[in-house]
């Protein structure tokens, strides 16, 4: 993972010595990562698809207008149901697909906005996208006004301790990671879940990872399965479908993936004590700082901001460093009076992931 301590001439800050007293209080982690969207080659009818993890972990769901802007601002490409890029998201209730894209006014039959195949001219900009969801994003095969040709996808959250999914019973779940870095299989805590069926690749829950070639055909994800201790054909542990007896217990969960349940299905939890909320240290700690998070995708931003509490506080980023499974300073910020907002940016396709926190503490004891 690139951390944000590696590139702090990106962060619009002012980097400080580092402060005197120990007291000090921590956000709640924050983070980013970005996904390539593919756009249309010459691969069928179809277009490529792209299987993105769930744009937005800061509330329940998002609407499309949350997460692609009323306009479009996002720049998928647009003009009608055939050329234009689609969006697919999947109801599990009900295992219907929706396929969204952005319609160009074409009088008098539609009007300018975002449609759904099948629902005519009716405005779906409010549609949510349900959190610890994936979406597919579907390429079109050309358009009247192509904004974009390749796009950098970010999402945003407080990354929360655990993140929890209901895997149903014969069939696939569509999950997002909700961690914007890539965790390995055996840290994962996928295979103690109760809701996943351990055996051989015959048995066994599979878990369908995109590996890159871009498209939604059974040859665009590596398969992997959690077995027990089989004699004399497996040891126990993660192992992929076709590749034998090899351990691939360190292969990096994607931000997006899914399961093929073929037990019976039940709760999927992945947890990690990093990704936990740091409450305040000692009861002479500054206020907690409360961290707002923004994506700029126009700027090429990931935007982290707070207010001040007062001037005899500084506030420092720390950024998650994983070859050495700790903290790491990267920045504070002059201090400013209270009541004043401080921000502070990172580019998202120099860095394309990142996990930080903000770190207040006392300039001089509090009186």
């Amino acid at each position: 993972m690139k951390v944000l301590a590696s590139l702090v001439g990106l962060l619009a800050s002012i980097v400080l010595g580092s402060t005197t007293y120990a007291q000090k209080a921590t956000s709640t982690p924050f983070g980013f990562h970005t996904q390539t969207i593919q756009h249309f080659t010459e691969n069928g009818q179809q277009g490529n698809f792209t299987l993105i993890g769930s744009p937005s972990f800061t509330k329940a769901a998002h609407t499309i207008a949350d997460v692609f802007g009323t306009y479009n601002s996002f720049g998928l490409s647009q003009g009608d149901s055939v050329v234009s890029d689609k969006i697919w998201i999947h109801d599990p209730e009900t295992d219907y697909w929706s396929q969204i894209y952005y319609q160009k006014p074409t009088p008098p039959f539609f009007t300018e906005g975002w449609k759904r195949i099948g629902s005519g001219n009716v405005d779906v900009s409010m549609v949510t996208i349900p959190q610890n969801a994936s979406i597919f994003l579907q390429s079109g095969s050309g358009a009247n006004d192509r904004l974009i040709s390749n796009v950098a996808f970010a999402y945003l959250l407080n990354i929360p301790p655990c993140v929890t999914y209901e895997a149903k019973s014969g069939t696939f779940n569509f999950f997002s990671r909700g961690i914007p870095v890539g965790i390995p299989l055996t840290d994962t805590g996928i295979q103690v879940s109760p809701g996943y069926t351990k055996g051989d690749s015959q048995s066994a829950d599979i878990l369908w990872i995109p590996n890159g070639t871009w498209n939604a055909h059974t040859h665009g994800y590596s398969q992997f399965f959690y077995t027990e201790d089989l004699p004399p054909f497996f040891t126990e542990g993660w192992k992929q479908v076709g590749r034998g007896n090899e351990d691939m217990s360190m292969v990096l969960l994607t931000p997006s993936f899914a399961i093929q349940t073929k037990g019976p299905g039940g709760q999927i939890t992945i947890c990690n004590t990093m990704w936990s909320k740091v409450q305040t240290v000692g009861p002479d700690a500054p206020p907690v700082p409360s961290v707002q998070v923004s994506i700029d995708q126009q700027q090429d931003r990931f935007v982290v901001s707070w207010i001040s509490a007062g001037s005899n506080i500084t506030y420092s980023i720390e950024a998650w460093d994983e070859q050495a499974g700790q903290w790491s300073p990267v920045l504070v910020n002059e201090p400013v009076e209270s009541g004043v907002w401080v921000n502070n940016w990172a580019s998202l396709s120099a860095l394309e992931s990142a996990v930080g926190r903000v770190v207040s503490e006392w300039v001089t004891p509090a009186p």
